[in-house]
């Protein structure tokens, strides 16, 4: 039985399987599908109270058409404006199968998106979606199976399931499936300053936003000590249920040697003395310029003795920005190690959405809200950070 007093059932629709297409770190492979991710956000913020959780996996979306010639059949890309993230067939199969489950969900998380401008309906804005009017208009000139899908989506809302869906990640469309009645579309703010994120899309549809980004982390005291919201690897699942395994995190690079400091000592001197070393406040590190310390790359440091290469060159509270915890990093000043703790990585805690190991998007947030109706409709005194 769950912690909650009763089991609490949730459906979890995003794209899982082979498609991976988050990258961790500086390393080209791709580690995650998004669906891992969105999920792992969900499973961190509730771990206290263990719903049941069900994976349905959609496919991504391919758009072509065939043309014929004299010689061979060429696949050739075709223009839309309909932008979606998925396949839609696959979407509409994993709805009409949830409501007619005998598992009867509480919730239904769907973390892709169907994307369309305000353009294409006449008079739209962003502050009048919610009028019967516009909505109609836009779902007058929709594909047949995307206003199937809207209906199953209402059918699940009338009957009492809670539908989370993001709002979009571009500030110029909005995400068709909120024109569902009931559904609950969520938006991103600023973790820092607790406002709508304006790259973000925001309308009047837009039901809730939630702070972004999302730390992904090996470290439990990140997790727990993290401004904004961290997701534990450990939490991260996949389609048949199980945790990913911690060695996507486990340390790729190798230690610096006696030499690798002797050059990185040698490159800092005569890049200060040059004028040439930058700290760079986007992104709350130092920055090499490209050409130099591309042998030093793949290599970690300790941080102590970085700190002592660096010694009277910069301020202290520069210092402290740049290395701010960890017993190791990397030449680039992105990617921190633990080496007390199994050599997990772990990263700075700063405001920038730009160093590794962070997640934003509105699909990130959707679940955020989702934990906390739960926690807040059947769970008391959980602290979301777990």
């Amino acid at each position: 039985m769950s912690a909650l007093g009763k089991i609490v059932k949730v459906a979890f629709i995003d794209l899982f399987g082979k498609n991976k297409s988050i990258a961790m770190g500086q390393a080209a492979r791709k580690d995650f599908t998004h669906g891992e991710l969105t999920c792992g956000v969900l499973k961190t913020l509730t771990k206290k109270l263990k719903p049941q959780i069900d994976i349905f996996p959609v496919k991504p979306r391919i758009e072509y058409k065939s043309v014929e010639n004299s010689k061979n059949s060429k696949i050739i890309r075709k223009k839309s404006k309909d932008k979606m993230s998925f396949d839609p067939k696959s979407l509409l199969k994993h709805l009409k199968k949830i409501s007619v489950s005998k598992e009867q969900y509480d919730y239904v998380n769907i973390s892709t998106s169907f994307r369309r401008t305000y353009e294409l309906v006449e008079g739209a804005t962003p502050h009048n979606l919610s009028d019967p009017k516009i909505r109609q208009a836009f779902i007058d000139q929709l594909p047949l199976q995307i206003k199937h899908i809207i209906d199953e989506i209402e059918k699940l809302t009338s009957s009492g399931t809670k539908v989370y869906i993001s709002a979009c990640n571009k500030p110029k469309e909005f995400n068709v499936l909120s024109l569902a009645k009931g559904v609950k579309t969520i938006g991103g703010k600023d973790a820092i300053t607790n406002q709508p994120i304006k790259r973000f899309s925001i309308n009047d549809l837009v039901s809730e936003y939630q702070p972004l980004p999302v730390y992904i982390t090996g470290s439990e005291q990140v997790a727990k000590n993290a401004k904004f919201k961290a997701v534990k690897m450990s939490d991260i699942v996949h389609p048949d249920g199980d945790m990913a395994k911690l060695s996507y995190f486990e340390l790729r690079k190798k230690v610096a040697t006696k030499k690798d400091y002797e050059k990185l000592k040698d490159v800092v001197e005569r890049l200060y003395a040059q004028k040439k070393f930058i700290f760079d406040l986007d992104f709350m590190r130092f920055k090499f310029p490209a050409s130099v310390g591309e042998s030093l790359q793949g290599k970690i440091f300790e941080i102590d003795k970085i700190k002592e290469i660096f010694k009277g060159k910069f301020s202290q509270e520069i210092m402290d920005n740049t290395f701010p915890m960890g017993t190791h990093c990397d030449v680039s000043f992105r990617q921190f190690f633990d080496m007390k703790s199994r050599s997990k990585c772990i990263m700075p805690i700063t405001r920038t959405t730009k160093i590794p190991n962070t997640v934003s998007g509105t699909s990130f947030a959707a679940p955020q809200a989702l934990a906390e109706d739960i926690i807040k409709t059947f769970g008391q005194n959980v602290n979301l950070r777990g």
